[in-house]
Order: C-alpha cells, then sequence, then structure tokens
C-alpha cells in the first residue's frame, strides 16, 4: 500500500501542484524521478539492514523517517523545499515498500517457495493504483493537494508499521557476515548479473516516465483528470492479470523469457499513450501497459533472486534498487524536460517504447540461471 501513495498517486498531484503553484513539468517530473535515486541509496541501506538487524527493526524506521518527510512535503512554500523533501519522502517510501526489501523478506519467510511468494506480493501490490489513484483523484479534487498527501503521509506510516510489527523479524541465520565492499562488488561480478542491471535500467527509466505523463498525456488529449485518474487506476488493476499466471509462466518458460515478454508489453504501451484521448485507445493502453508493468514487477523480483542469493540477498538486492533507481530518476527527468521543450508529450512516450524493446533485446543475450519453484 505504501508505494501506491508515491509511485502510482504522484501523477495525481502533478497538475494540481503545478496550477497552484506555478512550478513546471520539468520540477515536477525532477521530483519524482529523483526520489527514484534516493531510494537506491536508502534501499542499499534497508537491504544492509535486513541483512543485519532484521525486519521488525527496519520498517519501524522507514515509517517514522517517510511519514515525517512527506509531510513536510505538504508543507513546502518554495520550490526548493519541495524538490529536497519530495525525493526524501518518496524515496523511503519506495525504499522499504517496493519489491527489493519486501522481497527480501518473502524469500526468507518461504524459502523453498519463492517465486509463488513473491507473486503473492506483488499481487497485493497490484490493488495501490486502482485503489489510490481514484482515491487521490477525488481527494485532491476536494481538498487540495497538500491536504491530500498529509493525510496519505499517515497512511504510510501506519503500512510500515503493520509491516514492522505484524510480520515475523527475520534476518539471515549466520554468524560471520561478508563485509559491505566485497557484497558490493558482487553485483555486477558476473555477464548474467551485469545484463540484468542494464535491462533493469532501461525498463525502470521507461516506467517511471510513463507514470508521470500517463494522466497528463491522457488530459492533453482530451480527457478529464478523474477520467484520466480512474484510467490510469485501471491500469493499476491489470497489473493483476499481469501478475496471476506469473508462478506458471515462469515454471513453463523461466524467469528470463517472462521477463523480456513484460518489457516487450511495457514498451508497446507506452506508444499507445500517444493521443490516449479516447476510451477505446485508453482502455488499450490500460490493458497492455498494465499487464506489462504487472508482469515486470513480479518477473524482475524473481528473475533477481534467481541470479541474486544468499546471506547477502537484502543487500545485492538493495543495490539493484540503487541502478534502477538511477534509471528511474533519469527517466522523468529527461521526459519533462522534453515536454517543456517541445511542447508535447510524444517524443518523451516514443523514446519509453524504444527503451522497452531494447530492455528486451539485452536479455536474449544470457541462459538465466536454474528455474525457481
Amino acid at each position: 500500500m505504501a508505494f501506491g501513495v508515491w509511485v502510482y498517486g504522484y501523477g495525481v498531484l502533478v497538475e494540481p501542484i503545478a496550477e497552484e503553484t506555478g512550478w513546471s513539468d520539468g520540477l515536477l517530473g525532477t521530483t519524482y524521478g529523483l526520489s527514484f535515486l534516493v531510494s537506491g541509496f536508502a534501499g542499499t541501506a534497508v537491504g544492509r539492514a535486513l541483512d543485519l538487524r532484521g525486519s521488525r527493526l527496519t520498517f519501524a524506521t522507514v515509517a517514522l523517517l517517510s511519514t515525517a518527510a512527506l509531510w513536510v512535503m505538504a508543507s513546502a512554500s518554495s520550490a526548493w523545499m519541495f524538490a529536497i523533501t519530495g525525493p526524501i519522502g518518496g524515496g523511503l517510501v519506495c525504499a522499504g515498500g517496493l519489491y527489493n526489501a519486501t522481497s527480501t523478506v518473502m524469500v526468507r519467510l518461504v524459502p523453498q517457495h519463492r517465486a509463488h511468494a513473491i507473486t503473492a506480493i506483488t499481487l497485493w501490490g497490484a490493488f495501490a493504483a486502482p485503489v489510490f489513484m481514484p482515491l487521490m483523484g477525488w481527494m485532491v479534487t476536494r481538498m487540495g493537494w497538500r491536504p491530500t498527501l498529509r493525510v496519505l503521509a499517515i497512511c504510510v506510516g501506519v503500512a510500515f508499521l503493520v509491516a514492522a510489527f505484524g510480520v515475523p523479524d527475520v534476518r539471515p541465520e549466520q554468524r560471520a557476515r561478508p563485509p559491505l565492499r566485497s557484497t558490493l562488488r558482487e553485483v555486477l561480478d558476473r555477464p548474467a548479473r551485469r545484463l540484468t542491471v542494464l535491462a533493469s535500467f532501461l525498463a525502470s527509466a521507461a516506467t517511471a516516465a510513463i507514470l508521470v505523463q500517463q494522466i497528463p498525456a491522457m488530459t492533453d488529449a482530451g480527457m478529464t483528470l478523474s477520467a484520466a485518474a480512474t484510467f490510469a487506476g485501471a491500469r493499476g488493476l491489470m497489473h493483476l492479470a499481469g501478475r496471476l499466471p506469473m508462478p506458471p509462466l515462469v515454471v513453463r518458460f523461466g524467469a528470463r523469457p517472462t521477463l523480456r515478454g513484460a518489457y516487450l508489453l511495457m514498451g508497446v504501451g507506452a506508444l499507445l499513450l500517444i493521443n490516449a484521448g479516447g476510451a477505446v485507445q485508453a482502455s488499450t493502453y490500460v490493458i497492455v501497459a498494465g499487464c506489462g508493468i504487472g508482469a515486470m514487477a513480479a518477473a524482475e523480483s524473481i528473475h533477481a533472486a534467481n541470479v541474486y542469493d544468499g546471506p547477502s540477498l537484502g543487500t545485492h538486492l538493495g543495490v539493484v534498487g540503487l541502478l534502477r533507481g538511477i534509471g528511474s530518476a533519469t527517466g522523468p527527468a529527461i521526459g519533462g524536460i522534453l515536454v517543456d521543450v517541445s511542447g508535447t508529450r510524444t517524443t518523451t512516450l516514443v523514446l519509453c517504447g524504444a527503451a522497452g524493446v531494447a530492455a528486451a533485446l539485452i536479455l536474449t543475450r544470457r541462459a538465466e540461471p536454474a528455474k525457481l519453484n
């Protein structure tokens, strides 16, 4: 639930923030993108904390810090304050709520059935967009973006506290732990790992840009904000369709080919978003992009748990999240700047489509590790 407030919900706030403050698309897109960069560094720390301190203390700390940062962000009176507190708050939410952290916990809870466990957690995550995007669209039209963000900051804190005290406190059972420096080197020490990170970088850049641009793109094409938020929420609901068949797909084809297909669907979805002002094209975008992005989340986590394993799994996935966060920071920033310069979102969406295809092609170059249960 927590990451839905930021990853999916931020796009609902973009136009209301711009209308009230006059801040540019470039600033708002860069703020969103930088949150993923922050989430990468914070995610590495969260992963290391999961390896060393367990999930209870880690999630409780994230609860307090993320709620405080989002609350301050909602009160920002200047662009520089917004641009600082936004990435910190959103980055902390992503560091503790996205799948590098939750997959680590799930793999340790049920190590013999990790593919099913990771799919299960991503299925719950799929409800974040269809719940929070329409809810935030409804709230922001009645309350304004600042009160909406304050309410959701409290929701974030509650969600992390539930994870801290409602889930068994898991950590690796070992006395000696590898030093941080050698653990970091291991992230890129094999060809399969390097290719995985590169493909994930491109896909993350494209996906983050799509999430920021989808609602403005539909409103630019003539759709009302509430209708665009509803379609965007429906795209989130379609994540379920992308994730439900994940275990049998992974068993039949393997995690890597399944992930390639998800990257391709995401890329096609970006192209469908161009001029998606009508119900038919918007619905097609919802289905294609929803299934692709939904499948990506589960398939990337399963594939990463395949490529990285062992007592340093949390740290490894945290560093992968950092590199992925750099991609997620790059996409919205470049996308927003291109919109400001060109006056159209078409170039940004075409680049997103190309990035999806490139990510799929990169993963054709190596045989993947053994399939997971």
